[in-house]
């Protein structure tokens, strides 16, 4: 009888004769299987859909474990793995329930996998596991004060301290900044067309610009000066001296408070904001505007718009909402209207299947609601 060792675990492999597996049926052939999964398994398979295969043939049962090396990076967020074709299992983080993010089964990486009788589980972190540190830094926590708004210095490399009286001597930016005066800051440089910004307590808490010609005065006349006025009003220094925004470079939203008012050329006319919509102190002046759609079924693109038809018409039942209206013009045709199943449609005060809106001619529908329209104008 020759001895011959398992690579991994030392198991002494018996053998009979010529024949190494006939010794007690198929015992070197159980030994062959478990010096396989002493080891480990590089994956197949591709699009995220991993293989193993053992060579065993087995089905894994809960708490069937291996080490595995990923042969490619996970694309999708519902990876699965096959072993030895018992059907496609998800894989799962570490919790057993959270999927992996995109490349977390980083190619070529290993990982210890588990299956806990429903899921493939990574029981190693994976990259998406690691989250940034947080920007709070904690050991501040030393640098303790009692009362006041204490400002955070550094004084020296490595050297930090706290102070209830800032004061700033002098600051550089691409263009320089210097303090100066009483309780001022001035922003000022080269380059930019002769103008600075200022910022002063001691000027009824007003900032705009000065031209540098003018650095010892504050000038409120400058057409181009913004003014904060004892922190309640902002305006500009002249009437009708400023835009907000400009082509191009436009403010995302803008925000009022209830009760808000947009006023123009001192009260000539102003919107209001009420409970639910605005309030205007005089005429609002607008078009109806084009819809898309001139013939066939109307969709919602027509709500709330003119149809100058090129065709016939079919109005729809559950497209449009209460109060949606439409105004058509029928051209220099005669257009028929024809209502769809389960629209009720009056024209003169009768529900009626079809209308016709004669050549040259005007007319509008008007929803009571999704299921009720009423034409009227040149309808017959």
């Amino acid at each position: 009888m020759a001895d011959a060792n398992t690579s991994l675990f030392g198991f002494v492999k018996p053998e009979v004769g010529a024949s190494a597996d006939t010794w007690g049926g198929k015992l070197n052939a159980d030994m062959d299987d478990i010096d396989a999964f002493l080891g480990a398994f590089v994956l197949t398979g591709s699009s995220s859909a991993y293989v193993l295969t053992t060579g065993a043939s087995i089905t894994p049962a809960a708490k069937f474990r291996a080490l595995v090396q990923w042969n490619h990076t996970n694309a999708s967020t519902s990876p699965t793995l096959n072993i030895d074709g018992a059907g496609a299992t998800a894989i799962k983080k570490r919790d057993g329930s959270t999927s992996p993010s995109a490349s977390d089964l980083v190619s070529g990486r290993w990982n210890h996998i588990v299956f806990d009788g429903t899921n493939i589980v990574v029981v190693d972190l994976l990259p998406s596991d690691f989250q940034p540190l947080d920007a709070t830094l904690t050991t501040l926590a030393a640098l303790s004060w009692s009362s006041g708004n204490a400002l955070v210095q550094f004084t020296a490399a490595d050297t930090v301290s706290l102070t209830l009286t800032p004061s700033v001597t002098s600051l550089t930016t691409t263009g320089g900044i210097s303090a100066g005066g009483a309780n001022a800051i001035t922003a000022y440089g080269s380059g930019l067309a002769a103008k600075i910004r200022v910022i002063e307590s001691t000027n009824n808490n007003a900032w705009g610009w000065r031209n540098n010609a003018n650095v010892a005065t504050w000038d409120y006349n400058n057409t181009d000066s913004m003014l904060l006025e004892a922190a309640t009003a902002l305006y500009p220094a002249s009437n009708d001296g400023l835009a907000l925004g400009k082509a191009a470079l436009s403010f995302s939203d803008l925000f009022l408070a209830s009760g808000g008012v947009i006023n123009w050329n001192n009260g000539n006319f102003t919107l209001t904001h009420v409970t639910g919509g605005v309030e205007a102190s005089g005429f609002i002046k607008a078009r109806v505007p084009l819809s898309s759609e001139t013939s066939g079924t109307l969709t919602v693109a027509s709500a709330n718009r003119k149809v100058a038809c090129s065709g016939d018409i079919t109005l729809d039942d559950g497209v449009f909402t209460a109060d949606d209206f439409i105004l058509f013009d029928a051209g220099t045709s005669a257009r028929t209207f024809t209502r769809a199943p389960g629209l009720t449609m009056y024209v003169n005060g009768t529900d009626s299947a079809s209308a016709t809106l004669a050549a040259n001619q005007m007319g509008t529908a008007h929803w009571r609601s999704s299921t009720v329209v009423v034409l009227s104008g040149a309808f017959s």
